[in-house]
């Protein structure tokens, strides 16, 4: 099943309330190994306290079309974190189909 896009919206960002400011994060993805897998919360901006509920909705939007977070594969064409790439165009499952790469 192919997850939308605004459904990974709220997966894979966030906007962050910190009493003097703003921080958007995104959730991103290492690998310590092929079975040891990280997820963290990077922080990726920090607009001001004044921006808008629309302005933080636009802005985590717009970071789900950032390559250095997010990759769509081209194969299944679903959109993955950059850590759950094989390589820039095929993502880990894909490989596996794919080229036959054992994890």
């Amino acid at each position: 099943m192919i997850v939308p896009d605004t459904e990974l919206l709220d997966l894979w960002t966030r906007a962050v309330d910190r009493t003097d400011r703003f921080t958007v994060e995104c959730l991103t993805v290492t690998w310590d190994g092929p079975a040891n897998r990280f997820e963290d919360w990077t922080v990726v901006s920090s607009p001001s306290v004044t921006s808008t509920a629309e302005h933080l909705l636009a802005y985590r939007l717009h970071l789900l079309r950032r390559r250095l977070y997010f990759k769509r594969c081209s194969n299944c064409g679903r959109l993955r974190q950059a850590g759950d790439m094989f390589d820039a165009r095929l993502c880990h499952a894909c490989a596996s189909d794919v080229l036959g790469v054992v994890y």
